[in-house]
């Protein structure tokens, strides 16, 4: 089956989705997140606010994408056929090795480095943003526990589920921890993605026994109720 390639329409969508992005994000970080208006940003792109927001419905969505693939991973029960674990270390790997087209605007690996290193200080001055952080973690892990809950039939805020949701979205942590501490340091993109994916593997390793003993919560709880 062939894939579909965008047409003209949608790749000019991409591309603006793109440029209103990297302009918050460059003006976010020499103007300071506070300082900077929405309509700001709108004018600077040449387009309306309501253009802006028919892309980006809120100020820090136009920062924080990141994640969207694992929630949709989460949400869509598309990890039926090769385990939640996998699917949620392919997500995690389609996200870094699709970092060299995240920003169109970046003309190399160093590029995107310094983006990576600007990102960063932006969120640590910024207490907003921190909060999305945390947001954004705590609506991937309920993501989690829900999928979890389709497999082993108990509920969402069993504690296995809950405990086996924690360890899952921990790798997704591990991995924006990685980009963020590996990109201060690593000289190029490639050892960049390296060195992220081999934390994230090596977290994966003691995760995957937690999620694996989870897959047998409901026969464990059935016996407990039939006894």
């Amino acid at each position: 089956m062939e894939t579909a390639v965008p047409g003209l329409r949608e790749r000019k969508k991409l591309a603006l989705r793109a440029r209103l992005s990297d302009t918050a994000t460059a003006m976010f970080a020499e103007h300071g997140y506070d300082n900077v208006r929405v309509s700001d940003i709108a004018l600077a792109c040449g387009v309306t606010p309501k253009t802006l927001y028919s892309y980006f419905p809120t100020k820090e969505s136009l920062l924080f994408e990141r994640g969207d693939a694992l929630a949709l991973v989460l949400s869509e029960d598309r990890a039926s056929d090769i385990g939640l674990l996998d699917a949620v270390l392919d997500a995690i790997r389609r996200e870094i090795d699709q970092l060299a087209t995240t920003s169109p605007t970046a003309t190399s690996g160093d590029d995107l480095i310094r983006g990576i290193r600007g990102f960063v200080s932006l969120v640590a001055a910024t207490p907003a943003l921190r909060a999305v952080v945390a947001e954004r973690s705590e609506a991937l892990t309920t993501s989690a526990a829900e999928a979890l809950s389709r497999r082993n039939g108990l509920p969402p805020t069993h504690p296995e589920n809950q405990v086996a949701a924690g360890a899952l979205i921990s790798l997704w942590r591990i991995h924006l921890t990685g980009l963020l501490e590996h990109g201060r340091t690593s000289s190029n993109l490639t050892e960049l993605r390296r060195r992220t994916m081999a934390d994230v593997d090596r977290g994966a390793a003691l995760v995957r026994p937690v999620v694996e003993q989870v897959s047998t919560a409901r026969r464990t709880e059935n016996v407990a109720v039939t006894s």
